[in-house]
């Protein structure tokens, strides 16, 4: 998968702070304190809505990461599904 396109300013900044374009392309969260760091399981993100696929290829959080920062849609608290779930 590959990050939103940014401005080479921008894009080495946010590499340098959150390792943004390195964790997106490994298919991982960003970077602890902003992310969590967890490696995204093979298929996990297939599952996702486009908003949520969106929001990962701009800033690099995942799933559960962008329930934490912006909330869920029914304001409960989702769970990532566990390894080998699949959609």
């Amino acid at each position: 998968m590959e990050p939103s396109s940014k401005s080479p300013v921008v894009r080495d900044w946010l590499e340098e702070v959150y390792d943004r374009t390195t964790a997106i392309r490994a298919r991982k969260c960003v970077r602890i304190p902003f992310g969590c760091e967890r490696d995204i399981p093979a298929g996990e993100i297939e599952c996702w809505d486009q908003l949520t696929i969106r929001e990962y290829t701009i800033s690099g959080l995942c799933k559960t990461c962008q329930n934490q920062v912006f909330g869920t849609d029914d304001g409960g608290d989702e769970e990532e599904p566990p390894p080998g779930w699949h959609c």
